[in-house]
């Protein structure tokens, strides 16, 4: 990685005049054998406070020379670095120099070193012996120039076998020039393709840092664009099954990079060369020197420190570590998550309350689990006994065995004593009515509390309404109750929308309810449930009342004792009048005459006695009647017209069908045919004295004289009305014609 100097380094180096700088040879791209040049120079690091360059084996400030730049690899760099520290005698090159920060008090402090190539070759059980844990090992780099090509580092592959052969844990590394999240993503492949599957105990890491006028400090990325790329890459590492880090300076973190948005799911490493780093942000590795001196490299060689929590950088661990001070830190896919809060899941299978990554032992309530779901914690750890209601964020939830119940409905009991009603999980303070318990039983809710002193009608959320006592549900009860203003019927327990009919109350009253509801409106007859009419005033039966009344379906019936008789037939009067009523209900059709309890027959029209009737009158079996003043005359005999205009013989009070005769009516005789007077006829009739009488219009004409038409076309002769029958001789006509009569009958 790269290695810079002091600038006062720099300044100093320029006395040494004297250096045959023409000899020195430039580490350059694999391919190369050799490069005219300067010494190999290490790549730039960042250090605090000014620039450096530390040149391998010289110190001093050089140049690079190469045919061409790819040639030169990412160590052959001068760069500019953060201001960190402000004198390079301050940049520590031994372990014992190092002070941590506070946060590490209770982690184990793991030596290690990182290395490439130009380490040369390393006996890594020297190494191992000097106290060295860890190493992290580049596999490969890309080049600065604009065309950024990809190599190998031809020493990886013996560093990572010697550096496990002799017990040490290997991580690696590639450095980084990558503009983009496909390059990003490229470097991630190319690494791991280099590995081969190789198994690692540490991180696959992006080395992520500017070379001064290198293709990645030209690209002016933003942080946005520098942290995507670098998400980017760990992605891909870790969707192969190894653990990602990102590799950068203070400068580069705090400057260029949103670390928050990478250290939330990947490890840091930092490089601050200091013995004692201000960086606040995470990290899990701290890259403090590039002067150290380890046995068994004969070069300078970086120094790092791995801030091991327990979980050994194990990516498919997720769950708690108890640190040296007691604490329990949660850890997500061998992570650290220190801005976790919820409930999270040990490998012992239960879950304990997070707070900011760390298990919070005093906090009791809700809390949700990293697939969102809701549980009751006590003492920082879930518990399945409790059921009950549980305080959070503003509302009270249900929870059951220690399950947030979200499909939950019905009344919980509180510690309190009162019972809630619970929707969905949640306590409804807003519910107001009837609610169905668990117990399939229904409650009535004051603003979602049971109200036991309630007794009335209640609503429930489908709209229909029970009778409640004593806050519940009541289905002995059938009667009526008073809600607000009205009266509503009740049946077993149930308002019933659908009755109409009367109702008897506690005060031995029967009220009318027309659709559940009392109507006080209505006076008249309405009909029972049972069949019967009843008559009410203004809503209740009047069981004293007699009489016509009027039904709510137009037809006024008898009534007796407040109930209509419905086999009742005769008249009945309303006021002045008298009505027929047939079959308990007034027959307005009927038209005839009605026998009355007082023994006479009233003449009825349209079912009401017609006191003014006189004369004949049909009645229902078809006979006609003669009536005076509306009433049957049984005594009467003659003569009498009907209010058809026709005229009837009558004998006894009744219209004779089939008579045929002779009748006199105020001293006139009169002709009946079939009933009924004759006007149209004209001939003779034979009386019931034997005599033949000429009839003209219906009416007997005494003064007819002379020869008559008979209506079977004979001429008859005629002496002052009555055929002569012993009668010869000659007689006019009618129509003056001179005709012989023999015996009474003119001979033709």
């Amino acid at each position: 990685m790269k290695k810079k100097l002091l600038s006062t380094i720099l300044a100093a180096a320029m006395l040494f005049t004297s250096a045959d700088l023409s000899t020195v040879t430039v580490y350059a791209d694999e391919t190369q054998e050799q490069s005219s040049g300067y010494e190999d120079v290490q790549q730039a690091k960042a250090t605090g406070d000014a620039d450096e360059a530390e040149v391998e084996g010289t110190k001093e400030a050089v140049g690079v020379n190469a045919d061409t730049p790819e040639e030169v690899d990412e160590n052959c760099q001068m760069g500019t670095s953060d201001s960190g520290i402000e004198l390079y005698s301050s940049v520590p090159t031994s372990y014992d120099e190092v002070t941590h920060a506070d946060r590490f008090a209770s982690y184990t402090k793991v030596k290690g070193i990182d290395v490439s190539r130009h380490q040369g070759t390393i006996d890594w059980n020297k190494v191992k012996a000097a106290g060295v844990d860890f190493a992290i090992i580049r596999v490969a780099y890309r080049t600065y120039q604009d065309s950024g090509n990809l190599f190998v580092d031809q020493m990886a592959k013996q560093n990572i076998q010697g550096a496990k052969n002799a017990g040490i844990k290997v991580g690696v590394y590639i450095y980084s020039q990558a503009v983009s999240v496909p390059e990003g993503i490229e470097e991630a492949d190319y690494i791991i393709d280099q590995l081969g599957g190789e198994a690692l105990d540490l991180p696959v890491v992006l080395d992520y840092e500017f070379y001064t006028d290198g293709r990645l400090e030209k690209a002016d990325l933003s942080k946005e664009d520098g942290t995507s790329i670098a998400n980017a890459f760990c992605a891909e590492v870790a969707k192969n099954g190894y653990i990602p880090m990102v590799y950068a300076n203070k400068y580069m973190f705090e400057n260029y990079l949103y670390p928050d948005k990478i250290s939330n799911n990947y490890p840091i490493w930092l490089a601050n060369y200091t013995n004692k780093t201000e960086y606040k942000g995470d990290y899990t590795f701290w890259q403090f020197s590039e002067s150290g001196s380890v046995d068994g490299i004969s070069t300078s060689v970086d120094l790092d420190f791995w801030y091991d929590d327990g979980t050994a950088m194990n990516s498919s661990f997720t769950g708690f570590r108890q640190m040296t001070d007691g604490t329990w830190k949660y850890y997500l896919n061998g992570k650290f998550n220190q801005y976790y809060t919820g409930l999270a899941k040990h490998t012992d299978g239960w879950w304990y309350y997070v707070k900011n990554g760390l298990i919070d032992w005093k906090y009791t309530g809700l809390a949700q689990n990293t697939s969102g779901e809701w549980y009751y914690v006590k003492n920082g750890a879930y518990t399945q006994e409790y059921t009950g209601l549980v305080y959070n964020a503003g509302n009270w939830f249900y929870v059951e065995k220690g399950v947030l119940k979200w499909d939950y409905s019905g009344y919980v009991h509180h510690t309190d004593g009162k019972w809630y009603y619970v929707k969905d999980g949640v306590v409804d303070f807003d519910a107001s009515g009837l609610y169905k318990h668990t117990d399939g039983w229904w409650y009535y809710a004051d603003k979602g509390t049971i109200d036991w002193k309630y007794t009335g009608l209640a609503k429930t959320a489908d709209g229909s309404w029970y009778y409640v006592k004593n806050g519940s549900f009541a289905p002995s009860f059938t009667g009526l109750v008073k809600n607000y203003s009205n009266w509503f019927y009740v049946e077993k327990g149930c308002l019933n929308w659908d009755y109409t009919g009367f109702v008897k109350h506690t005060d031995n009253r029967w009220y009318y309810v027309n659709e559940s509801v009392i109507d006080f409106g209505v006076t008249g007859l309405r009909r029972h449930i049972d069949g019967n009419w009843y008559y009410a005033k203004s809503g209740i039966i009047n069981f004293s009342f007699k009489g016509l009344a009027k039904g709510d379906d137009g037809a006024w019936r008898n009534v007796k004792n407040g109930c209509a008789i419905n086999d009742f037939n005769g008249l009945v009067k309303n006021g002045t009048q008298w009505f027929y009523v047939k079959n308990g209900t007034i027959d307005w059709t009927y038209s005839g005459f009605v026998k009355h309890t007082d023994g006479n027959w009233y003449y009825v029209k349209n079912s009401v006695i017609n006191f003014g009737a006189n004369g004949l009158r049909l009645h229902s079996d078809g006979n006609w009647y003669y009536a005076k003043a509306g009433v049957i005359r049984f005594g009467y005999q003659g003569l009498a017209q009907g209010d058809d205009g026709a005229w009837r013989n009558v004998k006894n009070g009744c219209a004779i069908k089939n008579f045929n005769g002779l009748v006199l009516y105020n001293k006139k005789w009169w002709y009946v045919q079939n009933g009924s007077i004759n006007w149209s006829y004209n001939g003779f009739v034979k009386h019931t004295d034997g005599l033949w009488y000429y009839v003209k219009g219906g009416i007997v004409d005494f003064s007819a004289a002379g020869l008559k038409l008979h209506t079977d076309g004979n001429y008859y002769y005629a002496q002052k009305g009555i055929i002569k029958w012993g009668y010869s001789g000659t007689a006019s006509a009618p129509d003056g014609t001179q005709m012989t009569v023999k015996n009474g009958v003119a001979v033709k």
